[in-house]
């Protein structure tokens, strides 16, 4: 009996410790596939810290050039803005599955549809 409470102890102790963190692709557009469209099979995922709770994608666009930074965050928002002088725009899309910030497109809410289809025609 002894025996088996201690192998029990053991076993829950290794399964808590290893937790249940998010795994995100973390790199940048310096790292070969990081950029769009992206490369799975050159790019490791890397486990969050338990503070982090999405994924993200940060794209900054500008001079004909686009920078892309994927990893981990803490607030899960979704946002894209437009410079008034149309100079650079910059989006960052946050997802909230294992490795779900490899996508080109993550999909983003209702709101920031509505909010970036007003901005086009006020623009525009």
């Amino acid at each position: 009996m002894g025996f088996e409470l201690v192998s029990m102890v053991i076993i829950i102790s290794l399964l808590a410790a290893r937790g249940n963190c998010l795994r995100c692709y973390v790199c940048t557009s310096l790292d070969k596939g990081c950029d769009d469209p992206f490369d799975s099979s050159v790019i490791d995922s890397a486990e969050c810290t338990e503070n982090d709770a999405a994924c993200f994608k940060y794209t900054i666009t500008g001079s004909g050039d686009t920078l892309v930074e994927r990893g981990c965050d803490n607030y899960g928002n979704t946002s894209c803005e437009v410079s008034l002088d149309d100079e650079y725009d910059h989006c960052m899309y946050s997802c909230k599955t294992d490795k779900c910030n490899g996508a080109i497109f993550i999909t983003s809410s209702l709101g920031l549809l509505v909010v970036s289809a007003l901005t086009y025609f006020i623009i525009f």
